[in-house]
């Protein structure tokens, strides 16, 4: 009986068998993540796209090094958006206190009620005639570690709706300098990148 249903069937299941391997390998390839090697923290009352990030991501990822050593350059970024000026600030107090992430974007509300400004490189080197001193975020000692992110066109392509008022600020690694870590090398090096090409897409 088994044997005579097997024969008649044969080749619906052959076809049927077919068919879940490939929705397995298709699932699969679909499912599949790989750990970031450049993490993004956003946290403003403007709100930004991830999705449009996600689909407009390869040019960073192709500029980024190998942090994680599986051979693929992968680019993240955690968002939260918030008419609430107090959820924005306590958001990035949230992100800059994990340590996990390498480059921040916030509103120059959020990054003053940073107390520890150390946390953030030194930008004074982004200094030109485009980006002027003043308009950079400073420390108490005069310490500039912020970028303003204003009509930035990279941002603006990674899925930022409004730029005004945003600032990019990189992470600084802890510990001495000379043991900076892959993932702060991949921060400091895009972030440098979105700031000095902020006018790349501007036709």
């Amino acid at each position: 009986m088994f044997k005579k249903f097997l024969n008649y069937y044969k080749w619906q299941i052959i076809f049927f068998i077919l068919i879940f391997i490939c929705g397995m390998f298709v699932l699969s390839k679909t499912t599949v993540t790989f750990p970031a090697d450049l993490r993004i923290a956003y946290t403003s009352t403007h709100y930004l796209n991830s999705q449009t990030f996600n689909d407009n991501k390869s040019e960073i990822e192709m500029l980024l090094n190998e942090a994680t050593n599986d051979d693929k350059k992968v680019a993240t970024i955690k968002t939260f958006s918030s008419d609430n000026i107090d959820e924005v600030k306590n958001k990035l107090r949230q992100y800059v206190k994990s340590d996990v992430y390498d480059i921040y974007i916030a509103s120059k509300q959020a990054f003053d009620a940073i107390e520890d400004k150390s946390v953030f490189i030194d930008v004074s080197r982004y200094e030109s005639q485009i980006i002027k001193r003043d308009t950079m975020l400073e420390d108490s000692s005069g310490r500039a570690y912020a970028v303003p992110l204003e009509g930035n066109t990279i941002i603006e392509l990674l899925g930022g709706t409004d730029t005004k008022g945003l600032y990019i600020a990189a992470a600084a690694e802890k510990g001495e300098e000379d043991e900076i870590s892959a993932f702060r090398k991949n921060g400091i090096n895009i972030c440098g990148y979105i700031i000095e090409n902020k006018d790349k897409y501007n036709y």
